[in-house]
């Protein structure tokens, strides 16, 4: 009986360890740099340096986000939603809420849509 439960605890903490390296492995490949490539206003495309200047931000693993935004420079902290998307909270903006398509992230303001890419390290 006791060879039972010592065998269930470590198929258990196998499969709890399996969950928790898959968990991480999902996100951290958002950690690093992402820049702005293209942006689509009003449904026409155009380069996000015409409209608005370069968008940039950094994605940390502790949870930190740094961007810069219009010029300004702002620090945040990010979150993974249980839809998908990616939300950057920070007290200078409004939360920002990114939806995550072909490796890219998408920001979605209405009128003006602006695309991310990672940076390679």
């Amino acid at each position: 009986m006791r060879r039972k439960i010592e065998a269930l605890a470590i198929c258990l903490i196998i499969i709890v360890s399996s969950i928790v390296f898959t968990a991480c492995s999902k996100v951290s490949k958002y950690y690093g740099s992402w820049t702005s490539i293209t942006c689509e206003y009003q449904g026409k495309e155009c380069s996000t340096n015409e409209m608005v200047g370069s968008f940039s931000m950094e994605i940390n693993e502790d949870g930190t986000a740094k961007y810069t935004c219009y010029g300004i420079d702002a620090e945040g902290k990010w979150r993974m939603n249980d839809d998908g998307t990616m939300t950057v909270v920070s007290d200078n903006f409004e939360d920002i809420t990114f939806e995550i398509r072909d490796k890219q992230l998408v920001l979605d303001m209405n009128d003006l849509v602006v695309i991310y890419d990672k940076q390679e390290e």
